[in-house]
């Protein structure tokens, strides 16, 4: 799902179509993911064969692509904060 503007209802939108998907996380830009609680265990999500997936560099959103990105900026020297 990409959005063309970005406000209040095409995010929520979004967000909405990504969770009846199955697809809880959401990114946002370069460096921000916005996880949604399926309210559901998603174990495809969180196998070892995404885990090693994710390990590469990955465009879609993931809370192992984020942690991936950050421990990278970190190697780097970069500055890293994860909420």
């Amino acid at each position: 799902v990409s959005l063309d503007r970005l406000h209040e209802a095409s995010v929520l939108w979004c967000l909405r179509e990504r969770f009846f998907r199955g697809k809880p996380y959401t990114r946002t830009g370069d460096d921000i993911v916005v996880a949604v609680n399926p309210f559901k265990w998603l174990p495809q999500l969180y196998d070892a064969q995404t885990r090693e997936r994710y390990g590469e560099k990955q465009e879609e959103a993931h809370a192992y692509a984020i942690s991936n990105r950050a421990f990278r900026g970190v190697l780097d020297g970069r500055d890293q904060s994860i909420l």
